[in-house]
């Protein structure tokens, strides 16, 4: 239930500042660790490349965070397509998480660590699809009314949004669990492969 009607003016400048220059700075950075992942040799095997796409999600949520401050919101229609690509690009960065969770679960558990980023391509990217899809189908008349474009002003739309987060991050620490559990006994008989998995499972 809306208790009060979204006001783009009721928010203090500074901390519009201070997201600016965390977004800014973090996009920068994210950028850099994007490039050196794409043209590198020498890192760019499967676990950066999952973090690399990782951080490529985030990037354009950034991006996107940031128009959502612009007046390209007041438009009802723009507000609610930057809302939804902003959903879908946050959570693709989160399943992307559950994907390096997974593929270091894999390597600790059966001593896969090479070859299998395609596998993750259509689970990261296509996962988010059906979240997006659920509230425009449920809850479409709600989305497009944040003053920042984020989902919606209405909690009963934003909370699902948190609830499908939730489970991604519920089985990201399940295989976490695994894998700490299981960091001292990695299922591969190479010397270099095993101190790679450990370093990554701390």
């Amino acid at each position: 239930e809306m208790l009060q009607a979204p006001d783009p003016n009721d928010s203090a400048f500074a901390l519009i500042v201070i997201k600016w220059i965390g977004i800014i700075i973090g996009t920068i950075l994210l950028a850099i660790f994007i490039g050196v992942v794409f043209v590198s040799v020498v890192v760019g095997e499967m676990f950066h490349q999952l973090r690399m796409y990782c951080c490529l999600a985030y990037l354009i949520a950034n991006i996107l965070s940031l128009i959502g401050d612009t007046s390209v919101c007041e438009d009802r229609h723009n507000n609610m397509a930057i809302s939804m690509m902003l959903m879908y690009f946050y959570q693709a960065a989160i399943t992307w998480n559950m994907c390096e969770a997974h593929a270091t679960f894999k390597g600790i558990t059966a001593g896969l660590i090479n070859g299998r980023t395609s596998v993750y391509h259509p689970i990261a990217w296509g996962l988010p699809l059906i979240c997006v899809g659920f509230l425009c189908q449920q809850y479409g008349e709600l989305l497009g009314t944040h003053p920042n474009c984020f989902v919606s002003w209405e909690n009963v739309a934003v909370e699902k949004f948190f609830y499908f987060n939730g489970l991604i991050f519920c089985i990201t620490g399940s295989f976490c669990l695994v894998i700490i559990s299981n960091i001292v006994r990695v299922q591969s008989h190479n010397r270099e492969t095993v101190q790679y998995l450990k370093e990554i499972g701390r």
